[in-house]
């Protein structure tokens, strides 16, 4: 007879179905509602251009779309006109923001225009009854635009993309080294405002950190290129951290009126090569004499102002912050300090550093006739032909457009032209 088999093995357990984390699916969520903002901004961008930010009509708010970001996004507005407005609620950082915004305008850097403004019952009627483009979007527009906003910051609204793949890249893709280096002198300018704000959320310059390369724009206007700031905001530090921050300040502005080697072999010029591979790879690259080329071009133009007018300006803005906000400005003291500490460094090593030969009463007389510290080729091959009739216009202009600063912005610096002068002669 057979032997009588016993019971069967157990069957194999069924696999638990994979679970995904909370913060996964939050993850996921996020990336796909950026996917569907991005196709908005991209349909609205392609047909209108920003209103401006001095007179709103908010009674022609057509529709909205929420944009996110760190800080809770902005919400991008439509008009019945077709013209765009970002709208964001001005919390933890606010004052600094517009501190920011002030001294851009006042040292030319060009970054989004923000205007700030109490939150009104008419504007946030006017922005809850707007079409949301994205409908599951409503939940943002509550809590994270409107909820508790006491201001409402009006941001310019930018053209060009974001400092981010494909819509970006593909501006450079095959281009021509003159259009990287316009870039990146562009690029140069922005981030040495940064250092006199210590604006630590864009290129990581003299940060210990990854940096935040969407808080950088591209446009490109009729006459070329543009590169732009957003975002960034004036921040303090105490007086243990300044002493720090200002060496490493230092130790960027001696890198970068050392040869070209010793720039590229900076930890400055490190961190930001590194942060560019990391989000690029090999579709797009840091062009070092551009970016050095704007570094300097920016840090000369804060020295020469500074602290003449610019001295003037700084105290202006930190009022004209207090008195939008309802605040005393002694509250701005920790951003106050921090800018004026940056600037008198920068001025102090900037003149050693690229104006040691150059005779104090020279340097005034200069500062008096060009208080901006710069001026345009043809305007001092002028000057130079009425000094010396003798002397030819087309020479003179050859001779000034030698100059880096002349080739890359369309100005000389004068910190530079005098810099080179007294070089030559010694």
């Amino acid at each position: 007879m057979p032997k009588a088999s016993g019971p069967g093995p157990p069957p194999p357990k069924a696999k638990a179905k994979t679970q995904v984390k909370w913060s996964e699916r939050q993850k996921a969520q996020a990336r796909v509602e950026r996917l569907l903002s991005f196709s908005v901004v991209q349909q609205w961008r392609d047909s209108g251009e920003s209103c401006s930010i001095d007179t709103v009509d908010w009674s022609a708010v057509d529709s909205v779309v929420h944009v996110g970001g760190g800080s809770g996004g902005v919400l991008l507005v439509r008009f019945a006109t077709g013209r765009l407005l970002c709208v964001k609620p001005q919390r933890l950082e606010a004052r600094g923001e517009l501190f920011a915004s002030f001294l851009a305008d006042a040292l030319g850097i060009p970054t989004a225009r923000l205007r700030v403004l109490p939150m009104t019952e008419q504007i946030m009627s006017c922005l809850r009854n707007a079409k949301l483009e994205i409908s599951d979007h409503q939940l943002h527009v509550e809590k994270k635009i409107l909820a508790d906003a006491k201001y409402l910051g009006l941001v310019e609204f930018v053209q060009g993309p974001i400092m981010e793949g494909e819509d970006f890249t593909k501006h450079f893709r095959g281009c021509s080294d003159d259009r990287l280096k316009r870039f990146w002198v562009g690029a140069g300018q922005l981030a040495a405002f940064d250092c006199l704000i210590n604006n630590l959320d864009r290129l990581p310059l003299i940060w210990a950190n990854d940096g935040n390369l969407k808080n950088l724009m591209v446009d490109f206007p009729e006459e070329g290129l543009r590169v732009i700031g957003i975002d960034q905001a004036v921040r303090g530090i105490s007086d243990a951290g300044l002493a720090k921050y200002l060496g490493s300040l230092r130790d960027l502005l001696h890198a970068l009126w050392d040869s070209e080697a010793g720039w590229e072999s900076s930890s400055s010029f490190r961190r930001v090569h590194a942060a560019i591979e990391v989000n690029f790879q090999e579709e797009f690259q840091v062009h070092a004499l551009g970016f050095k080329l704007g570094l300097q071009e920016a840090f000369r133009r804060i020295a020469w102002c500074w602290p003449s007018s610019f001295c003037n300006q700084v105290d202006e803005s930190r009022s004209q912050v207090a008195a939008v906000f309802g605040c005393e400005p002694a509250e701005l003291d920790l951003l106050h300090c921090l800018v004026r500490a940056a600037a008198t460094t920068i001025a102090e090593e900037v003149q050693k550093l690229d104006m040691k030969a150059v005779p104090q009463p020279i340097i005034d007389i200069f500062r008096k006739l060009l208080p901006q510290g710069q001026f345009t080729p043809d305007q001092l091959a002028s000057f130079l032909q009425e000094l010396d009739p003798s002397l030819q216009t087309t020479p003179a202009k050859d001779f000034l457009n030698s100059f880096s600063s002349a080739g890359t912005i369309g100005t000389i610096s004068c910190s530079e032209f005098l810099g080179n002068l007294f070089r030559m002669d010694q």
